[in-house]
């Protein structure tokens, strides 16, 4: 009997546990989904090696930018297909900048890469952002709600971006379509 109560006390333990860890991922949160047009946006942007860390390479990026005095506030990452749960590979990470900084970051950043994201229809989530882990729920729950919103509408995905702004505490992940 001592030994059940003891299990059943594990159990209760283990449960309370797991759905505190799975809350403070933001696996409870709600995503929320719509089409609309977003950008245009321009990002620095630096590619992700097979064995990087995307945080670290956006991480000393965004040092460099700071060092050169400028101020960036939204993160970007590229992923490119399959999205699949969490098998998606980041390919390209940076910071957006903006338009008044083209020229300085320019001739600072000879050998990185500027991108324009241009105005145009995107499947658009967002996900709070509490902490590190919501990345990982945010990104669980956003890329499989937009991919069910596609495979819905007959869209095919090509790219999504993961847009990480400080300020509002939010992520945004934008997925172009065909």
């Amino acid at each position: 009997m001592q030994f059940l109560k003891h299990l059943l006390n594990a159990i209760i333990i283990i449960t309370i546990a797991s759905i505190s860890i799975f809350w403070y991922m933001g696996f409870f949160d709600t995503v929320y989904l719509v089409e609309k047009t977003t950008g245009p946006y321009y990002a620095l942007m630096q590619d992700v090696q097979l064995f990087d860390d995307a945080t670290d390479v956006r991480n000393t990026l965004f040092n460099k930018l700071l060092d050169k005095k400028i101020v960036c506030n939204k993160g970007i990452a590229i992923t490119t297909p399959p999205f699949e749960k969490l098998n998606s590979k980041i390919i390209k990470t940076g910071w957006i900048i903006e338009n008044k900084d083209i020229h300085i970051v320019e001739k600072q950043f000879p050998h990185a890469s500027i991108i324009n994201i241009p105005k145009q229809l995107r499947i658009a989530a967002d996900f709070p952002y509490k902490n590190t882990f919501s990345t990982i729920g945010g990104t669980y729950k956003s890329y499989n709600a937009m991919l069910e919103y596609a495979n819905k509408n007959n869209y095919t995905p090509t790219k999504v971006f993961e847009i990480y702004d400080d300020k509002a505490k939010t992520i945004f992940y934008l997925m172009e379509y065909k």
